[in-house]
């Protein structure tokens, strides 16, 4: 038998390269580019300023405040040309403003993702005002509220760590009865861009589940549909929340725009 040479194949396996870049702000019209020693396949954008992007090689925008939008380059290439663009038709304006724009190339393919509209939560809260107000007038008409009913509205958060906190506290001798109630998914900066999803979960004291509901970056909010006459708590017991995190969602947490009466 002839003897071993002891030499073992090892198969090399490539790591991806990824290089990132960091554009400031300015006006329409100004063109950016980078060059890199590999083709770049992928680009990874944080646009957190008031300015659309054009990707002339991949032929597509990147709208204003998006965190986390994959956009890939066909065919991939060495030099990446970032446009700063007037807003497509329909889309709101381009402003100046925020940034800096953070751009990660690299040379692997990474399926294409919209991006995450971090802006969103203060549109939305806008529009829950509007939505209570209305609310409450339409209540007042159902119910026949005196005038000494008075209609709370109110706003908070709560984070993703499965810890139970009270939406609404006990009151000794009055019972809470909650109207109206939207949830929005939030990030905790944004520099960073959570995955998964998060549980939302409204209880009585006694753990008793009102409503479940599921929130991700694709289905980031859910007005939640209440029965015309609203939830009791019953006297001396408070509403809860809880918000379990999934598939590392933990940085995250849930904003909450809610109405209620007491009686």
């Amino acid at each position: 038998m002839g003897a071993s040479s002891g030499v073992q194949s090892k198969s090399v396996i490539n790591q991806p390269q990824l290089r990132e870049n960091n554009f400031d702000v300015a006006a329409v019209g100004t063109v950016r580019q980078a060059s890199f020693d590999f083709f770049v396949a992928t680009l990874i954008i944080q646009n957190p300023s008031g300015m659309w992007l054009y990707i002339p090689a991949a032929r597509q925008y990147v709208p204003p405040q998006s965190l986390g939008a994959v956009v890939n380059l066909t065919p991939p290439t060495r030099t990446i040309v970032i446009q700063y663009v007037n807003a497509p038709t329909g889309g709101i304006p381009s402003a100046a403003s925020g940034g800096p724009i953070t751009v990660d190339a690299t040379d692997a393919y990474i399926n294409p993702y919209q991006g995450l509209d971090y802006g969103l939560d203060q549109n939305i809260n806008t529009l829950n005002t509007s939505i209570q107000t209305l609310t409450s007038s339409i209540n007042a008409l159902k119910n026949g509220w005196g005038t000494g009913t008075t209609l709370i509205s109110n706003m908070t958060s709560c984070t993703a760590d499965s810890t139970t906190r009270d939406l609404i506290v006990a009151d000794p001798t009055k019972n809470n009865i909650l109207m109206a109630l939207t949830a929005t998914w939030g990030i905790a900066s944004v520099a960073t861009v959570p995955r998964g999803y998060m549980r939302l979960s409204i209880t009585n004291q006694g753990g008793n589940s009102f409503f479940v509901v599921m929130l991700s970056p694709e289905q980031p909010t859910a007005p939640l549909v209440l029965p015309p006459s609203g939830i009791a708590s019953g006297v001396n017991q408070s509403i809860r929340m809880t918000v379990t995190p999934f598939n590392d969602t933990s940085t995250g947490f849930v904003n909450l725009s809610y109405s209620y009466y007491q009686q």
